[in-house]
């Protein structure tokens, strides 16, 4: 969390203010950091030498999965950076690892279109499949054909999806 709250202090421009916009920022994540530790201390099923296995569908919510978790879960990639996730297309392996998980990160708003199939059979197997884009307000795109996929360019968007994947840890 310590990356995404000096960036966003750094965005913000007041990194040195006390009880600033960073500051108030700062300690929600940490708050949400203290409840997902301990709800994952006492969930998970053991499907990952002890720890739950959080699946994302892509690397920037890995990186965001594992500032929030650090080792306290299994944070596994279902997307290879660099790989575009309009087009991306899952393996078999990569489907089951999606419905072995204790927890399902995905982005949502179409973003990863060639895995909503794998995500619904996640979902329907009893699998938490927690789909952030709409969860944070969304802005329209420029055309007005739907919502835009890209909330991660957000920086506070991305502070609030930290706070969200804390609290789906917890369910």
């Amino acid at each position: 969390t310590g990356i995404v709250l000096d960036r966003v202090a750094h965005v913000n421009g007041n990194h040195s203010r006390p009880g600033g916009r960073s500051a108030q920022l700062g300690g929600l994540l940490a708050l949400a950091a203290l409840l997902l530790l301990s709800a994952v201390a006492c969930g998970g099923d053991g499907s990952s030498g002890g720890r739950p296995l959080v699946v994302v569908t892509h690397s920037l919510l890995g990186d965001l999965a594992t500032n929030v978790f650090g080792d306290e879960a299994e944070v596994e990639l279902v997307m290879p950076a660099g790989t575009d996730p309009h087009e991306f297309e899952p393996s078999a392996a990569q489907v089951a690892m999606l419905s072995e998980a204790d927890l399902v990160v995905a982005n949502g708003l179409e973003f990863e279109a060639g895995l909503t199939d794998a995500l619904d059979a996640a979902a329907g197997d009893g699998v938490p499949v927690l789909e952030l884009g709409s969860a944070l307000d969304p802005l329209p795109l420029e055309d007005g054909a739907g919502e835009d996929p890209h909330w991660f360019t957000d920086p506070l968007r991305m502070a609030r999806a930290a706070g969200l994947v804390a609290t789906a840890a917890e369910d």
